[in-house]
């Protein structure tokens, strides 16, 4: 049966050795098939495809090969063999296309282990035939034909899927391109060259250019030159370090040349991980960027300004008083860099010690109220100068509670050094110029007292040559001496030293009272003419100070008058002040009210307007000679008695001055004569007188004993208190001068309480009681008597310290 087979196969033409020829092509599709199998997903997909489609050829080669020879030589034979070239022929067609674009699916079965492809033999006439290829040697082709049916059906659904998804693509994209050519942002595309592939109608509109003008262009045609190198640098940075989004503000140029200044974000596109060109979103920011650019400008001039006139801004918490903030100049102006001032304590560190508590205390209180302040005070420069600076702080408040502190340094230091320069220069000048007016001073004081020395001389000689008549002489010697010491205490007023007794007076009275003493002074050219109204309100002052401003001012009228016959008009009376009267007034402030007035008229030569614009100044003479110090003493009399003084005058047509006197309500009290209480008293005991002018000494002397006393003199300090050191048991009391050689009277009386105390003691001087006071600060005064004094004086004061 064997050799009946084998001669059945040779007959067939199926020899041993096409046998296996066959079966060896078999199995090497089968291994090849294995292997790319094996081989999927790391071999090229054309590679593997054409590895694909030559299994699927050799198989099908060997199967139309083994069913010819099985078939036999018959037309049968002829036509399996036709078909499987006809096969053949369209695999080689269609199964590249077919194996690349169908999927491979499990085996339809249940074990799942096998594979295969689907591919079109042919296609003719719309008869598809399909064939199942498998990676081995089993075929069910009833399953795969219904596989084929279900697969061509399911492909027919997932074409329809995908018109339909191609379909809404196609509308989204054109809805979302209708979105990006509305827009009003301005959006492009450039690929990695710069070159644009796409531009909005905002990009074209805002550019100038057309579409088909932008597109293919390099994005430098749109960049104002400046900002050429910028921009580039920028671009080449995101695709140098694939940054994903950057964005960015360039002035940007039109077609017409014009700027406009653009704002925009660029986004980096890639492809599988690869930038292939960028896309952009931008608007059009020229109003932003010159309203930014006007404000840095503004800032700027500010800064300049700011800086070019020493001011220094500053900002500082209210509560811890640490700087937040300082203007850049102060390390220019200061040396003191930005960064120290925000330490903790530096400002109040830097103040001058003289300064720096009531800066400090000053502030405080004022930041405490919630109130803007400013306030001057020097600062130490890093090199350790001071310099000056005008602090003007606003305070900022929330909900009524401090919280932030602004304001300026304004360096004044050359405005406070030209003030203190030209203050020392007005003190120099100043200086000369009261060198040059001791010459006037001294003379017109030399002029009045030479007046009384030779009105003390000429009587005391009228005495001497005449005893029987010498009362009335010694009288008139009296007092003009008076009239010397009052003149003396005018000095002393001047100066803030004099001593002033302020009461009652009767104008009317005192210028009756001087009236024989108004004569001394009296030109031979003019004569006084007085109408002085009796009963008048009071006026409260110093006598002596009223006597001497009306000396000066008869004195000055009487020397007006060049002419004879001269006439100076003394008027007294009361009149009421008002408004409109009162701005006639040159000196002095008066409130509305009763006043008793002196009228002061000459027709002498009067003043013009440069003199009468000088004749309150201090020293200022029209008058080879002087007159002490004339107007000036007298405004300040007026003053110092809350009077004023209205002067009228004209060349050619005289004086006239009139002094304002406020009306008093309380009466005149008439004075008693001290001498006659004071004539009845006598002492006992011993006296210490210790002067060094020996007149002084011997007149002192005499009215002690005089009186009763014992007396012991010395001519300094230092032999006073020897003196009182022998004598101390024995003395009732001591008179002392306060100015004296080898030691002045409140050394001496110092010396004399360590050898005894509880000794009255009644100090003699020359100079007002404010400085002898002064000058006994820390020992217990007993009484002062102001020289010239009389007995009387003398022996009150001495009366008041011993009983």
């Amino acid at each position: 049966e064997d050799r009946d087979q084998e001669n059945r196969l040779q007959e067939i033409g199926l020899t041993p050795r096409r046998r296996r020829f066959l079966l060896a092509m078999l199995l090497i599709s089968v291994v090849l098939g294995l292997i790319g199998r094996a081989l999927q997903g790391k071999l090229p997909d054309p590679v593997y495809n054409v590895l694909g489609a030559f299994v699927v050829f050799l198989a099908c080669a060997t199967v139309v090969a083994l069913v010819a020879f099985t078939a036999g030589h018959g037309w049968l034979t002829r036509l399996v063999v036709l078909a499987g070239i006809c096969f053949v022929s369209a695999q080689i067609l269609s199964i590249t296309e077919d194996v690349s674009t169908l999927d491979n699916v499990a085996v339809f079965g249940t074990d799942g282990a096998y594979h295969h492809v689907v591919f079109r033999l042919f296609d003719f006439l719309g008869l598809s035939l399909w064939i199942i290829g498998f990676f081995g040697v089993v075929f069910e082709l009833n399953d795969a034909r219904n596989n084929v049916s279900e697969r061509s059906h399911a492909m027919s659904v997932e074409i329809q899927r995908s018109e339909a998804a191609t379909r809404a693509l196609s509308e989204s994209e054109e809805r979302y391109r209708h979105i990006v050519e509305e827009s009003s942002d301005i959006i492009f595309q450039c690929d990695l060259h710069g070159n644009f592939t796409y531009a909005n109608r905002s990009a074209a509109e805002a550019s100038g250019y057309t579409d088909e003008e932008i597109i293919g262009e390099h994005f430098r045609m749109l960049i104002s030159p400046e900002a050429f190198d910028e921009i580039e640098e920028i671009t080449n940075r995101q695709l140098r370090e694939r940054i994903k989004r950057m964005y960015m503000e360039f002035p940007a140029r039109r077609k017409d040349r014009s700027t406009l200044w653009i704002g925009q974000n660029v986004v980096l596109q890639f492809s599988e991980n690869e930038p292939v060109g960028v896309q952009a979103v931008a608007r059009d920011i020229t109003e932003r960027k010159t309203a930014e650019m006007a404000l840095r400008s503004s800032e700027e001039r500010y800064r300049h300004l700011v800086e070019a006139t020493g001011v220094i801004p500053w900002e500082a918490d209210a509560i811890t008083w640490k700087f937040t903030y300082i203007g850049p100049q102060v390390e220019s102006i200061l040396g003191h860099p930005p960064t120290a001032w925000q330490e903790d304590g530096f400002w109040s560190s830097i103040l001058h010690p003289e300064d720096r508590d009531e800066a400090i205390a000053f502030c405080r209180s004022q930041t405490e109220q919630n109130r803007d302040h400013e306030l001057d005070y020097r600062m130490i420069s890093a090199s350790g100068e001071a310099r000056w600076f005008r602090d003007i702080v606003s305070v900022v408040s929330e909900n009524g509670t401090p919280t932030m502190l602004r304001g300026i340094f304004v360096d004044i230091s050359e405005i406070k050094f030209a003030e203190e320069e030209r203050r020392q220069l007005q003190e120099q000048m100043q200086h000369a110029q009261k060198l040059e007016s001791l010459g006037v001073l001294a003379g017109g004081i030399a002029h009045d007292f030479n007046n009384f020395l030779t009105g003390i001389m000429g009587n005391a000689e009228l005495a001497l040559h005449h005893p029987d008549e010498a009362q009335e002489n010694l009288s008139t010697i009296m007092t003009t001496s008076k009239l010397a010491g009052e003149l003396c205490q005018q000095l002393l007023a001047y100066s803030g030293r004099g001593k002033t007794v302020v009461k009652p007076q009767d104008l009317s009275a005192i210028v009756t009272e001087m009236g024989d003493l108004l004569e001394i002074p009296l030109s031979k050219k003019a004569q006084i003419l007085y109408s002085l109204e009796s009963g008048l309100p009071s006026i409260e002052g110093d006598s002596a100070q009223i006597r001497q401003v009306i000396m000066n001012l008869v004195t000055n009228a009487s020397e007006s008058i060049e002419h004879p016959p001269g006439t100076i008009a003394f008027t007294t009376g009361v009149t009421t002040i008002n408004f409109p009267e009162n701005d006639r007034i040159d000196e002095g402030e008066l409130s509305p009210g009763r006043y008793v007035f002196a009228d002061i008229a000459d027709n002498g030569c009067g003043m013009d307007r440069r003199t009468k614009a000088r004749m309150f100044d201090p020293f200022y003479t029209t008058k080879f000679s002087g007159r002490g110090l004339g107007l000036a003493a007298v405004l300040g009399i007026m003053r110092s008695h809350g009077g004023g003084i209205r002067v009228d005058s004209a060349p050619g047509t005289g004086t006239s001055v009139r002094l304002y006197f406020p009306a008093s309500e309380k009466p005149v009290q008439r004075e008693v004569a001290a001498a006659k209480t004071n004539g009845h008293w006598r002492g006992e005991g011993t006296i210490l007188v210790v002067d060094d002018e020996p007149v002084i000494r011997e007149f002192v002397s005499t009215v002690l004993i005089d009186s009763g006393f014992e007396v012991v003199t010395a001519e300094d300090g230092l032999e006073g208190v020897k003196r009182y050191r022998e004598h101390a048991d024995a003395l009732a009391g001591v008179v002392l001068d306060l100015t004296m050689p080898k030691m002045d009277g409140a050394e001496a009386y110092r010396e004399m309480r360590l050898i005894r105390e509880g000794i009255p003691v009644v100090v003699i001087s020359g100079f007002s009681e404010t400085d002898v006071t002064h000058s006994f600060s820390d020992t217990s005064l007993g009484a002062f008597v102001q020289k010239p004094f009389r007995s009387d004086e003398l022996l009150e004061a001495l009366r008041g310290v011993i009983t």
